[in-house]
């Protein structure tokens, strides 16, 4: 399963497919890979400029994973 989140105001984790129908423009893109999740929280962190890695933290499933950051052209 593929996640995304998203920084409006405040953390937000949900299924990458409904935040792509949602119209956000930059979010990151969550999947399975080799990063243990503290690295992968504080790297989502440093990407949306969001501070509260504890909460990103609390948000992501456990296991090891790959983040990649999505700028959405605007039309």
């Amino acid at each position: 399963m593929e996640l995304a989140a998203v920084n409006e105001k405040k953390f937000i984790v949900m299924p990458s497919l409904t935040l792509e129908r949602s119209g956000y423009k930059n979010f990151v893109i969550i999947k399975q890979g080799k990063m243990k999740k503290s690295d992968a929280a504080k790297q989502i962190a440093k990407m949306l400029g969001y501070a509260d890695i504890d909460r990103i933290m609390q948000n992501l499933p456990a296991g090891t994973f790959a983040v990649e950051f999505k700028n959405a052209k605007a039309d």
